[in-house]
């Protein structure tokens, strides 16, 4: 493995465990969701979505 591919590696590695969180405010009560960012990917573009096709 070269060291391009390496990098691309450990970045699509990094991008797949990577936690988007949303918050916000329910009466007086604050809401926190965390969503895996490669899961929230797949619910924007479909079951499909892959990073081979990005990367």
């Amino acid at each position: 493995m070269d060291i391009t591919n390496a990098i691309l590696y450990l970045f699509e590695r990094t991008v797949e465990n990577a936690m988007v969180q949303i918050a916000w405010r329910r009466e007086n009560d604050l809401v926190l969701l965390n969503i895996p960012l490669f899961s929230l990917f797949s619910l924007i573009f479909g079951d499909n979505y892959s990073f081979n096709g990005w990367l």
